[in-house]
């Protein structure tokens, strides 16, 4: 099997993400690019798990990304020079779950991931009022428009 360089692999995602983003602004579309959440580097729901059954689960848990070797800024550095290039806003979910490297794994006796690198749903909603303001805009503009008004 031919396998590719991890270079070689962000180079082929800058390039689709530049293509992707060119093709946006082309057809007019207000565009807003959501960064990585917090790689956790560890099975999250069973590191919960078996904390859970120690006694040591508090009604948030957060853990330190950089103590077990997880990633706080995988593509950051690519997307942001990319937005900035674009004019393209983002939305980091870090500011909602991490300060600094502590970052939100459970909340409520919930998992706020389904594995080491993806939020579960319940994750996922804990994002509603950081996103909301972009789609807020967004829909205010799209209901004054003609097109929409006459609907």
């Amino acid at each position: 099997s031919k396998q590719t360089s991890p270079a070689e692999t962000r180079a082929v995602f800058e390039r689709g993400l530049t293509r992707t983003l060119s093709r946006l602004s082309r057809g007019l579309r207000r565009v807003v690019l959501v960064m990585d959440v917090p790689n956790t580097a560890i099975d999250t729901p069973v590191f919960l798990a078996k904390s859970a059954m120690s006694g040591s689960l508090g009604p948030e848990v957060r853990i330190d990304i950089r103590a077990h070797d997880g990633r706080l800024d995988s593509v950051d550095d690519l997307l942001t020079r990319l937005c900035k290039e674009w004019h393209v806003p983002t939305i980091d979910p870090k500011l909602s779950l991490c300060t600094g490297s502590q970052c939100l794994v459970a909340k409520g006796g919930r998992s706020l991931y389904r594995d080491d690198h993806h939020l579960s749903l319940f994750g996922a909603m804990q994002l509603v009022d950081l996103m909301r303001p972009s789609f807020d805009g967004a829909l205010s503009a799209a209901a004054s428009s003609p097109a929409v008004a006459a609907l």
